[in-house]
């Protein structure tokens, strides 16, 4: 379902101006660790920053990835290499693997067609940036298929061909569900739909589609193929309840049973032990100093987003107090 864009059409989206993967500065920075564009270094200690400026003299502003969170201070110097780098904006730049261009939210650019992989089982989700590109007839990936992240476009033609979007919401055309985040489920308006609480859960087959307690969840008939099993969730009203792993019937915060916390701060782990390796959607937990199990990001407390393990994929949902993807 690639789609292939030619006239602009504004969609609401904070575009930036576009950085080739070629070029040699990145937005807010430079590349080389030496001066700002503009040769001025500032005379700022070491500690948080926002560009290279706010460091002091023989210092340059490193970061690691994600967006959103401030970069620190650090001694000059860089690596002779040269790799590339998805900034904040979407654009691709370059500097050297010690000294990123500016705020990144991962090294490497989409080259190929496509960055990562999604869905499956567990629904790995993409970064913030970017949708993902389901196998054709997968019924957006309920059939348990892995699809490929692709970076959402910003511009699209202006033609209106409707068409039925993963989050059940009828989009003006395929490239306009994908600059939304999402797949194109079927051509044509999606079925109406109704409503779903914790109170009215969704009947008929129908699956509860929504993001977040506080915004609007819906019941939509998507043709998704639901998995036959019973799955712990934590319902928006604090009660846990009960439903297929892929086809909730209700809105919930996260996948796993109410008051089911655990500290994945990698940071607390100080033994000589190496993590476990975990399937999609799952982090180590740490406890006692240790790398324990493996466990669902949503089960993760957190009071800060750097409390969450893969800052370029997950956030601390601070209303919740639990790690989670980007929304």
């Amino acid at each position: 379902m690639t789609l292939r864009t030619a006239m602009l059409l504004s969609l609401g989206l904070s575009a930036a101006a576009t950085t080739g993967c070629g070029s040699s500065h990145g937005p807010g920075g430079r590349t080389d660790g030496g001066a700002d564009e503009d040769g001025a270094i500032g005379d700022g200690s070491a500690g948080a920053c926002a560009r290279h400026a706010d460091c002091g003299s023989g210092m340059r502003c490193t970061w690691e990835p994600g967006c959103g969170m401030a970069g620190r201070c650090v001694p000059d110097g860089c690596t002779a290499d040269v790799v590339e780098y998805t900034m904040c904006d979407g654009s691709c730049a370059t500097g050297s693997s010690s000294c990123p261009p500016g705020p990144f939210l991962h090294a490497g650019c989409e080259t190929d067609g496509g960055v990562g992989e999604c869905g499956g089982f567990l629904g790995t989700p993409c970064a913030p940036y970017e949708w993902c590109d389901y196998p054709d007839g997968s019924y957006c990936g309920g059939d348990d298929s892995t699809g490929v992240c692709r970076t959402r476009p910003t511009a699209c033609d202006f033609i209106y061909d409707p068409v039925c979007g993963c989050d059940g919401i009828t989009h003006d055309n395929e490239c306009a569900a994908n600059a939304a985040g999402v797949d194109a489920s079927s051509p044509g308006a999606c079925a109406t739909s109704f409503a779903c609480t914790n109170d009215m859960p969704c009947t008929g087959g129908a699956i509860c589609i929504g993001s977040g307690c506080a915004g609007p969840w819906s019941c939509v008939l998507s043709g998704r193929l639901c998995t036959d099993d019973s799955a712990p969730y934590c319902g928006c009203d604090g009660v846990t309840f009960y439903d297929s792993s892929t086809c909730p019937t209700q809105p919930f915060e996260y996948q796993g049973a109410c008051g089911t916390v655990v500290n994945c701060d990698l940071r607390d782990a100080f033994c000589p032990t190496l993590p476990p390796t975990c399937p999609p959607g799952q982090v180590p937990s740490v406890s006692g100093g240790c790398f324990g199990a493996c466990v669902p990001i949503g089960t993760c407390a957190c009071t800060a987003a750097d409390e969450c393990p893969m800052p370029g994929t997950y956030t601390c949902h601070m209303s919740a107090g639990r790690c989670g993807p980007y929304v």
